[in-house]
């Protein structure tokens, strides 16, 4: 989790850019496989940048320019080139038309002052804490304690022993291929209600907010040469009779098995439920 500096965003750019295209490379290699074009892929996670970010950028457009100070520039004799084989989509911006408003919003202490801002801020949360559970306290002495723990927050900043508030969108979900978006989880726009209004709070149990989407996935299916091998080959089968087969009919029966077994390597789970000898062994059971 880096921001700032180009060189910093440049190690975004890889980290993002590395998982991306392994993806890719492993739904190449499946579509292969297959006989297929490359198989639809997803990707999601926390990825730590914003739209807009030259990471995001890379993901989105499938490229970096050149010209961007976040390109990665070899070293060491490593050269790596931010390209992948398609660009992906995210889901939210596909479906909604934007990113969420956001899905992280924290404050944290700054490198300094861990200890300070636990010490001043803890005392203030709970006297706070304190006040809302004594039924018998009074609405003024609440407000007060609201009041001083907005001020000593406000004077934490400023003295920098605490960070101000960021809020960002830093979870994505990434499609590529034939997916199609067909819904996403709803996501607050208004930060959390109240003094405590970062993450995580009772609703929100982490400092990121849940994200989702309801995506449609095409299952590959056989080819037509595919699937008109398949019924050749279990058209070939020898035929089975009651009784002890002799050794030949045995051994006519485990060279036919072996075809199948090596007509079926490379195949997915969906195109091996489209074999006719499978459909049959589905059928008599």
């Amino acid at each position: 989790c880096v921001f700032g500096t180009p060189e910093k965003q440049a190690m975004m750019v890889v980290h993002a850019g590395l998982a991306a295209q392994e993806v890719q490379k492993l739904a190449r290699l499946g579509g292969l496989a297959a006989g297929r074009p490359p198989l639809p892929c997803v990707l999601c996670g926390d990825f730590n940048f914003k739209p807009g970010d030259p990471a995001y950028e890379l993901l989105t457009h499938g490229t970096l320019d050149e010209a961007s100070l976040a390109y990665p520039r070899s070293t060491a004799g490593v050269t790596w080139t931010p390209k992948l084989q398609e660009k992906m989509r995210s889901a939210y911006a596909e479906f909604t038309g934007s990113e969420p408003q956001f899905t992280n919003r924290a404050q944290n202490p700054s490198n300094h002052g861990d200890k300070e801002a636990a010490q001043c801020l803890g005392k203030a949360i709970a006297s706070y804490k304190e006040l809302l559970q004594n039924k018998a306290g009074s609405e003024l002495g609440r407000v007060a304690a609201e009041v001083d723990f907005v001020d000593q927050r406000a004077r934490l900043v400023e003295s920098g022993v605490l960070n101000p508030i960021f809020e960002a969108c830093l979870d994505y979900i990434f499609v590529c291929g034939e997916v199609a978006v067909t819904d996403v989880l709803a996501l607050p726009q208004q930060p959390p209600e109240g003094i405590f209004n970062v993450l995580p709070t009772s609703v929100y149990p982490s400092d990121h907010l849940l994200i989702g989407a309801s995506l449609n996935i095409e299952v590959p299916g056989l080819t037509p040469e595919q699937l008109a091998a398949a019924h050749a080959l279990a058209a070939e089968a020898p035929p089975q009779r009651k009784g002890k087969p002799t050794d030949e009919e045995k051994a006519a029966l485990q060279e036919h098995g072996r075809r199948r077994r090596e007509f079926e390597v490379g195949l997915s789970m969906s195109q091996l439920q489209l074999l006719p000898w499978r459909q049959k062994k589905g059928k008599a059971k």
